[in-house]
């Protein structure tokens, strides 16, 4: 009788994983007011896995490195003056991947960019996708949600190949996002007078891997399309387009 598939991940106390990831931007980038751009950020992050209360999973995450650029000039931000934005962050998740408590501080880099929140750091290195309760079974697709900006992102994975030392799976992600910016084009948190409301439509879609003798996802990389309908007080509205690439790889142990 085979074992049931079921994926968990594998985070344990005295455990050390290292991700190498990089976050693509092309499109309107919301950099100085908004403008047209391609923007690049790569970071080195290691999670260590520490005692956790019973049937969850504790990690300390640490950011190694880290660049950034925009047009290909390198910004004025490393590992250490980041600190204050993305200081090493404590999390407690369910084995299945879903972060349950953060002590990461609710700060924003100066320089703000779609996805980069020290909250929701997990979701974008070392935690990118939750499994379910039950098994996994080949070209079954599941399903779950991630809170992102101020609202839902529906995930649908499909496990396209199963294997003894692997899984392999089809990402596809689907978000819609009101939002709000001043005349200049900087995002505000929430309505204000004079404000523009910003409707964005988000598809994406990609691929991961997910080791089963490491038990964590080793190798990740989903494109999203984010297309925002503006409505400028008084005119016409109009749409612009961002496309992000994200890859998240797992560095093989030392």
């Amino acid at each position: 009788m085979r074992p049931l598939m079921i994926l968990a991940y594998g985070i344990v106390a005295g455990s050390m994983q290292r991700f190498d990831v990089s976050v693509e931007f092309d499109g309107y980038v919301p950099i100085l007011g908004g403008r047209e751009s391609k923007a690049k950020v790569e970071f080195l992050v290691r999670v260590d896995g520490q005692e956790a209360p019973e049937k969850k999973l504790q990690a300390l995450s640490t950011i190694e490195k880290f660049r950034m650029s925009l047009d290909g000039a390198e910004l004025p931000f490393t590992e250490k003056n980041i600190q204050g934005f993305f200081p090493p962050t404590t999390v407690v998740a369910t084995r299945s991947g879903k972060v349950e408590s953060t002590d990461a501080p609710k700060t924003k880099l100066p320089v703000r960019l779609p996805g980069l929140d020290s909250q929701k750091f997990p979701d974008i290195t070392y935690l990118p996708l939750e499994f379910p309760a039950a098994e996994v079974k080949l070209n079954i697709p599941f399903t779950f949600e991630k809170a992102f900006n101020g609202s839902q992102a529906k995930y649908t994975v499909t496990p396209t190949k199963i294997l003894e030392e692997r899984v392999e799976m089809a990402v596809k992600i689907a978000q819609t996002v009101v939002g709000f910016e001043d005349q200049t084009g900087n995002a505000l948190e929430a309505e204000a007078p004079g404000a523009r409301r910003v409707d964005s439509t988000i598809t994406g879609d990609g691929t991961a891997t997910f080791d089963r003798k490491t038990r964590s996802v080793t190798l990740a990389k989903i494109r999203a399309v984010s297309v925002d309908k503006v409505f400028p007080t008084g005119k016409e509205p109009y749409e612009r387009r961002l496309v992000t690439i994200l890859t998240i790889k797992q560095q093989k142990p030392e």
